[in-house]
């Protein structure tokens, strides 16, 4: 049955879609040209993601939101316009065909019972199995620092605490301020043999974060995009990411913007360093207390 506007048979339409991907569905990589230009896709080809709290029947669609977005869409063909919602909808291309939303049920809900042929999108790659895998296939150490870019690397908006915004035409796709400093403690904890990982519950593509840093000439081993997911694979990939990370790394650093956790993965004995201080000490800070963390788990005698 084709995705179609007619009234009263959305919530059947629904449960048919949800029906033919649920545990059929997987995701693919879509090129970088491809996540580039692409602007629109039709409505009938987008899916809604059977683990979503909209595809729940106990949950379901908040109607009351679909109406306010329909009659958003029916103001806007009043004004003569053809973009109707200021953000796309969140999309990742499956296998066997298709593309699964990941944020924007309700506006792609909204286009169908307006009988919009199309929706404005932004296709993303999330880091999946595969990607985790030959991401620390490349990893050269047995020491890694994690950090979570939403809440520790981007600031809101750029200023004197922040590097520079990079350059044309860079600066139109990559448009998050980086806290100052980040590209040198990123690089000086290269140096001392921690591999570098960074997480965001965003949904962006890890290509484009592993560019983002490549841009600012700093070096990251691996990224994890899509933190928020609440998909139930998501749960078994978390998993199994934690195990594979266990397998891989003896001892895992934790940097926020207050504290360094220190864990020993194998013992699993761990320790907190409070790093509590003005911005602009905030780099220096966590420096010193990295290395008085590697003078601590230092072999007797050995020299750094």
């Amino acid at each position: 049955m084709g995705i179609n506007a007619t009234a009263g048979k959305f919530e059947k339409m629904l449960e048919e879609e949800v029906r033919k991907v649920k545990g059929n569905a997987s995701p693919v990589r879509t090129p970088f040209l491809r996540r580039l230009l692409t602007k629109y896709l039709r409505c009938d080809q987008i899916h809604p993601n059977p683990d979503d709290e909209f595809c729940v029947p106990s949950v379901g669609p908040s109607y009351e939101i679909i109406s306010g977005y329909v009659q958003t869409i029916s103001y806007g063909r009043k004004q003569g316009e053809h973009k109707f919602f200021e953000q796309p909808v969140l999309v990742e291309k499956i296998t066997p065909d298709g593309y699964m939303l990941l944020n924007g049920h309700h506006r792609w809900a909204a286009a169908i019972k307006a009988g919009l042929p199309e929706i404005r999108v932004k296709i993303v790659n999330l880091t999946q199995q595969n990607d985790l895998s030959k991401m620390l296939a490349r990893a050269k150490n047995t020491k890694r620092v994690v950090l979570d870019l939403d809440e520790v690397v981007y600031r809101k908006e750029f200023g004197e605490m922040t590097e520079k915004p990079l350059p044309f035409p860079f600066g139109r796709l990559y448009r998050d301020p980086m806290r100052l400093g980040i590209p040198a403690l990123f690089n000086s904890l290269g140096d001392r043999g921690y591999d570098i990982w960074v997480y965001t519950a965003r949904y962006d593509s890890f290509e484009s974060v592993l560019q983002y840093f490549h841009l600012h000439h700093t070096r990251v081993c691996g990224v994890v995009t899509g933190m928020k997911r609440k998909t139930g694979a998501f749960a078994v990939f978390r998993e199994q990411m934690e195990k594979m990370m266990s397998a891989r790394y003896e001892q895992t650093l934790h940097i926020d913007n207050n504290s360094v956790v220190w864990i020993n993965n194998r013992t699993k004995e761990y320790r907190d360093y409070a790093i509590e201080c003005p911005e602009i000490e905030w780099v220096g800070r966590v420096t010193d207390t990295v290395r008085a963390i590697e003078k601590e788990n230092r072999p007797s005698g050995k020299e750094e």
